[in-house]
């Protein structure tokens, strides 16, 4: 059985490998300690079964060292109020533990009593597979799985600092379990940098799709290769436009047109991330000798199709952003009158008439919905309304239908492309503008990438001052 007896707080000392970091607000429980003093005993040990404590306290002059000195397995919180509230000693169970055995303690109780960090977690099971534990004693001891200890050894592999400072940040584990797919460690540790900024979940996407495509590219290129032919440039006067194909959602099959023609003349155009397929028209036409470009009318060829290309996936990565966003949104009762807001002004700006079967389209995609088996605007509607009223939440339809109106897609963006040999143009757009404004209301924040391309400022558009639209009426009484 434990010793128990009050011992002086100027002879206990923090255990070094305390999985809890940092002891939080202690103004309550020194308030507490005050009133009612301690109601449950610490348990410390002896400090010489603690290398790195008794090593210091022998350092000590000779007349510093405390006659006795103990070490904190269980209690570290109160030791340290108790000292805030101005107690001089404490109720403590004397006992004897191996390190295995303080290490394993302490991580329990922690578990036990308070939420622990996913670092500290890592850092608390890491310790214990260190002193000799396995992963299935640990499981066994701490309650978790076997699974669970092995995802959380796994996240050490963050740069420690950084780790700490995003968990200090609530990051949460199934966020870490993303940013831990990147393999390339700098560009882990700079996603996870990122976090709790705007550009976080934009980092977090285009460092996971650009190791999908190095990873897909291979097979996606030798699939393509078996009926195209690769070529430099596009004579755009001689081919059609097949299909694009993003080597991060390659899967096989998925780079062949699903009506790939016998005999056809195909050829492919590599980008670093993607493949645009083109397909030689079958018409004939007088052959007219071309007129032969300068170097520079080359170069800006070039350049005009890469800002094309590189613009095409910006604003599909945008897009995939925002619709993602949407998609997991929930709101509360309080947040009801903003949806409404929302839901009459799109319903309103949007013309909901003219959008027809494109509208009801989207919005069955939206929430998954068949297609209804009418074709006439009242057998939609209808069927719309009756699948919509047998979800469980009442906002789901009306968050889908705000969406469904703005025509999102991956193609909406700021940019079109110029036919007349110049770059591509900034151009304004209101609707998406109307759908960041709605996405906006309830939590989500556009990435600098993303605020680029709403202002006309990224590099891959003209540099002259975007055209600014003439502006909208002003809003009159209540705006809801």
């Amino acid at each position: 059985m434990p010793d128990i007896k009050n011992l002086p707080v100027n002879c206990l000392y923090q255990h070094p490998d305390n999985p809890r970091k940092a002891l939080g607000d202690l103004t309550e429980l020194a308030d507490s300690i005050k009133a009612n003093g301690i109601l449950q005993n610490l348990t410390v040990i002896p400090a010489n079964q603690v290398a790195a404590v008794w090593n210091e306290i022998c350092k000590m002059p000779q007349e510093e060292i405390p006659a006795e000195a103990y070490v904190v397995i269980i209690g570290h919180r109160r030791l340290a109020a108790a000292k805030e509230a101005g107690l001089t000693e404490v109720p403590c169970a004397v006992t004897s533990m191996t390190p295995q055995e303080q290490i394993r303690t302490m991580l329990i109780e922690n578990m036990q009593r308070s939420e622990l960090t996913p670092y500290e977690q890592a850092q608390g099971f890491q310790m214990m597979l260190d002193l000799g534990d396995t992963v299935e004693t640990i499981a066994r001891d701490s309650g978790f799985s076997e699974s669970t200890v092995r995802s959380r050894v796994k996240l050490l592999k963050f740069d420690d600092k950084t780790f700490r400072e995003a968990t200090e940040k609530q990051i949460t584990l199934e966020t870490l379990s993303e940013v831990a797919k990147i393999e390339n460690a700098k560009t882990r540790d700079k996603v996870l940098a990122a976090y709790g900024s705007n550009n976080f979940q934009w980092d977090l996407n285009n460092a996971i799709n650009t190791q999908k495509a190095k990873k897909n590219a291979p097979a996606a290129k030798k699939e393509i290769l078996a009926y195209a032919k690769e070529v430099p440039e596009v004579k755009y006067t001689e081919y059609d436009h097949v299909m694009s194909v993003q080597f991060c959602r390659y899967t096989p099959g998925s780079a062949t047109p699903k009506d790939l023609k016998k005999g056809a003349e195909y050829i492919v155009h590599f980008s670093p991330g993607s493949a645009a397929i083109y397909v030689k028209r079958n018409v004939k036409r007088k052959k007219t000798r071309a007129k032969k470009k300068s170097k520079a009318e080359q170069e800006k060829e070039a350049e005009i199709k890469r800002r094309e290309s590189e613009l095409k996936d910006l604003t599909e990565s945008a897009y995939n952003l925002r619709h993602a966003f949407a998609q997991s949104l929930s709101v509360s009762k309080a947040d009801y009158p903003k949806l409404m807001k929302h839901a009459y002004r799109v319903l309103i700006a949007c013309k909901i008439q003219y959008y027809g079967s494109d509208f009801a389209g989207k919005f069955e995609e939206f929430l998954g919905l068949e297609k209804p088996k009418g074709s006439l605007p009242y057998e939609i509607c209808n069927y719309l309304t009756n699948e919509a009223d047998k979800l469980d939440s009442c906002t789901k339809p009306l968050i889908a239908a705000i969406y469904a109106a703005y025509g999102d897609s991956k193609s909406t963006g700021y940019w079109q492309r110029s036919y007349s040999g110049e770059f591509p143009k900034y151009m304004p757009d209101k609707a998406l503008d109307g759908l960041y404004d709605f996405l906006g209301a309830f939590g989500y924040e556009l990435s600098d990438v993303e605020k680029a391309l709403q202002d006309g400022t990224h590099p891959l558009l003209l540099t002259e001052a975007p055209v600014k639209e003439a502006d909208p009426p002003k809003e009159t009484g209540d705006s809801g």
